[in-house]
């Protein structure tokens, strides 16, 4: 990277910050969403069997929000999908689109009835 201070600076250099910070960007949203998404879809989640400690009764007719990426509802108490409303995604992919923490803008806020 060439310093502002040089005697011969050139505008042109100005793209090559613009690079370096796009790269730095792209690593800490793109590259860190793509592993996390990645890992959530790696976790083992337990069967009913196998769940160390679980709730005694869920109602299978209740409707779920959950802020879990993973099938747990699913697997340990038989809650259909159809019941849970996955409120940052469901990793059912490697690729799956997860929503990270929350919209900083409300103007990038989806409302709970947009996404069912």
């Amino acid at each position: 990277m060439v310093s502002y201070a040089v005697k011969d600076w050139s505008d042109s250099f100005h793209h090559n910050y613009q690079y370096e910070i796009n790269e730095v960007v792209d690593k800490l949203s793109i590259g860190l969403k793509r592993q996390f998404t990645q890992r959530v879809y790696c976790l083992p989640i337990p069967s009913a069997l196998e769940a160390p400690r679980r709730l005694d009764y869920l109602n299978l007719d209740a409707e779920y929000l959950t802020f879990n990426y993973t099938n747990s509802l699913k697997s340990i108490y038989s809650i259909p999908d159809s019941k849970v409303l996955f409120i940052h995604g469901k990793a059912a992919q490697p690729d799956s689109n997860l929503t990270l923490g929350h919209a900083w803008s409300p103007k990038e806020r989806v409302a709970i009835s947009a996404m069912q």
